[in-house]
Protein backbone atom coordinates (compact mmCIF):
# COMPACT_ATOMS: atom_id res chain seq x y z
CA UNK A 1 0.00 0.00 0.00
CA UNK A 2 2.66 2.61 0.72
CA UNK A 3 4.99 1.37 -2.68
CA UNK A 4 1.48 2.81 -4.38
CA UNK A 5 1.58 6.11 -2.46
CA UNK A 6 5.05 6.39 -3.14
CA UNK A 7 4.32 5.73 -6.57
CA UNK A 8 1.93 8.15 -7.19
CA UNK A 9 3.98 11.38 -5.52
CA UNK A 10 6.80 10.49 -7.64
CA UNK A 11 5.03 10.79 -10.28
CA UNK A 12 3.34 14.20 -9.08
CA UNK A 13 5.01 16.48 -11.65
CA UNK A 14 7.53 19.78 -10.02
CA UNK A 15 4.75 22.03 -12.45
CA UNK A 16 1.81 21.09 -10.54
CA UNK A 17 3.75 21.21 -7.08
CA UNK A 18 4.81 24.63 -8.23
CA UNK A 19 1.46 25.81 -9.27
CA UNK A 20 -0.06 25.09 -6.30
CA UNK A 21 2.52 26.85 -4.52
CA UNK A 22 2.00 30.03 -6.10
CA UNK A 23 -1.65 29.81 -5.59
CA UNK A 24 -1.45 29.48 -2.39
CA UNK A 25 0.91 32.32 -2.13
CA UNK A 26 -1.58 34.66 -3.96
CA UNK A 27 -4.24 33.52 -1.59
CA UNK A 28 -2.23 34.42 1.05
CA UNK A 29 -1.27 38.04 -0.81
CA UNK A 30 -5.11 38.75 -1.23
CA UNK A 31 -6.01 37.78 2.52
CA UNK A 32 -3.61 39.93 4.15
CA UNK A 33 -4.81 42.81 1.46
CA UNK A 34 -8.32 42.35 2.68
CA UNK A 35 -6.84 42.39 6.76
CA UNK A 36 -5.36 45.64 5.98
CA UNK A 37 -8.56 47.00 5.04
CA UNK A 38 -10.58 45.76 7.48
CA UNK A 39 -7.72 46.96 10.08
CA UNK A 40 -8.21 50.53 8.69
CA UNK A 41 -11.90 50.23 9.19
CA UNK A 42 -11.31 49.37 12.89
CA UNK A 43 -8.93 51.69 13.67
CA UNK A 44 -10.28 52.45 16.97
CA UNK A 45 -7.87 55.87 17.30
CA UNK A 46 -9.11 59.33 17.40
CA UNK A 47 -8.57 61.70 14.75
CA UNK A 48 -4.71 62.93 14.78
CA UNK A 49 -1.16 62.54 14.62
CA UNK A 50 -1.41 59.00 15.54
CA UNK A 51 -4.18 57.75 13.30
CA UNK A 52 -2.76 59.04 10.61
CA UNK A 53 0.55 57.45 11.16
CA UNK A 54 -1.10 54.28 11.72
CA UNK A 55 -3.51 54.95 8.97
CA UNK A 56 -0.53 55.72 6.38
CA UNK A 57 1.39 52.58 7.64
CA UNK A 58 -1.55 50.22 6.79
CA UNK A 59 -1.75 51.78 3.46
CA UNK A 60 1.59 51.32 3.10
CA UNK A 61 1.51 47.95 3.58
CA UNK A 62 -1.28 47.34 1.46
CA UNK A 63 0.00 49.43 -1.75
CA UNK A 64 3.17 46.84 -1.56
CA UNK A 65 0.53 43.87 -1.00
CA UNK A 66 -0.70 44.63 -3.79
CA UNK A 67 2.38 45.68 -6.44
CA UNK A 68 3.86 42.20 -5.08
CA UNK A 69 0.42 40.43 -6.16
CA UNK A 70 0.55 42.51 -9.32
CA UNK A 71 3.96 41.27 -10.59
CA UNK A 72 2.94 37.79 -9.78
CA UNK A 73 0.51 38.21 -13.12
Amino acid sequence: MIEIYDDIYNKVNDDVIAETQENTFRMALRAEIRLMDELIDKLHLPPGPKREIAENYLMTRKEDKQRELKSLD
